[in-house]
């Protein structure tokens, strides 16, 4: 049953994907003119873009850490943790066990596992918190299966979405790649070729229809 922080996370998510589709609807055509819009109109949906996946991350790391305790716990696989040692405020991935002993010691095992897993949690707390990125696909199914979201028994749907469905998310994180860090730039220059590349508001909903029904996909499995 979805917890009420978790409900404010996926209402804030709402708030932001109307947040895009008001940008989009400032994007208009004067009535009457055809062909391709003026740049300053499409850098809108530029804008938009960006906006767009900073939704889904807001999304998915508001939800990591909300729910870190279903990924970090006395249970879990311990090949990613690394030793702690008290006082020091950090964690070793290599310890000598004469170390070990003076640390901790009468303190037996119990003791040790659960202060690495301590560090563990605050670690991934501390990287979630500076605004840890989800720059592809692979990192967002990742994402949601430390979250422990059922990626279903259909193959060609996981977390509810479909392949194309997770193609268009991909091309989303690539053009807003491409936005962020080169302007759009269009890598063909000369007479006929505009300075960015060309993007449509049609594309564009697509692409803010697919982000929700992934969003609405995770809501209703957690």
């Amino acid at each position: 049953m979805t917890t009420d922080p978790v409900h404010q996370i996926f209402a804030r998510f709402r708030k932001n994907l109307t947040r895009t589709t008001r940008l989009v609807d400032s994007f208009y055509e004067d009535p009457g003119k055809v062909g391709r819009p003026l740049t300053h109109r499409a850098d809108l949906l530029r804008a938009a873009v960006v906006l767009l996946h900073a939704t889904l991350e807001d999304l998915l790391r508001s939800l990591e850490i909300e729910l870190v305790d279903r990924y970090i716990h006395s249970a879990m696989r311990l090949d990613k943790v690394k030793f702690a040692i008290p006082g020091e405020g950090k964690s070793r991935e290599t310890i000598r066990l004469d170390v070990l002993v003076s640390a901790y010691g009468a303190a037996g095992v119990v003791d040790v596992l659960a202060d690495a897993i301590a560090a563990h949690k605050l670690q991934e707390l501390r990287t979630l918190k500076k605004q840890k990125s989800y720059s592809g696909v692979k990192q967002i199914k990742s994402a949601l299966a430390r979250l422990q979201v059922p990626e279903g028994t259909d193959p060609e749907s996981p977390f509810g979405v479909s392949k194309d469905g997770w193609s268009d998310i991909a091309a989303m994180i690539a053009r807003r790649h491409l936005i962020a860090h080169s302007a759009d730039r269009h890598e063909k220059v000369g007479q006929g070729y505009h300075m960015a590349n060309p993007i449509s508001k049609a594309g564009f909903l697509v692409w803010v229809n697919i982000v929700k029904t992934l969003g609405n996909s995770i809501q209703k499995q957690l």
